[in-house]
């Protein structure tokens, strides 16, 4: 489907980030071209987010994103470093759904050896019916 709920999605170990950035983000592809959007409280309303390049740093900050084909990105709740019952979705240009894969895990740019507050797992996130 053109949408998937977050079920759990802490960015950190006990959702501390000790001040620091979200280490597990929510990283999609939609199967065409689309328009990304995310709502971190999951009710719909569109929240703004910031997207990373390859390396982590952040390029900017939006509320939605364009994804070609296969294309993938990463989202993560600046706010309170915690994706847990964000609804993500992907409409085509018509506004019509876009099924995408998503996945809940680790970034390997935001975190490092030893790192005691990332949490080194990831999980699929099923699709949530439109």
């Amino acid at each position: 489907t053109g949408q998937v709920l977050v079920g759990w999605g802490d960015g950190c170990t006990n959702d501390d980030c000790n001040g620091g950035n979200q280490r597990s983000e929510v990283w999609i592809s939609p199967t065409a071209d689309a328009v990304c959007s995310v709502s971190f409280e999951g009710d719909g309303v569109k929240s703004v987010f910031q997207i990373s390049n390859a390396d982590g740093d952040v390029i900017d900050t939006v509320s939605s994103v364009q994804l070609s084909k296969w294309e993938s990105t990463t989202i993560w709740d600046h706010n309170d470093q915690d994706m847990t019952g964000a609804m993500v979705y992907c409409d085509d240009s018509n506004g019509n759904p876009v099924p995408f894969a998503a996945v809940w895990g680790q970034n390997p740019e935001r975190s490092y050896s030893g790192d005691d507050f990332a949490l080194d797992l990831g999980t699929l996130i099923p699709p949530y019916p439109c």
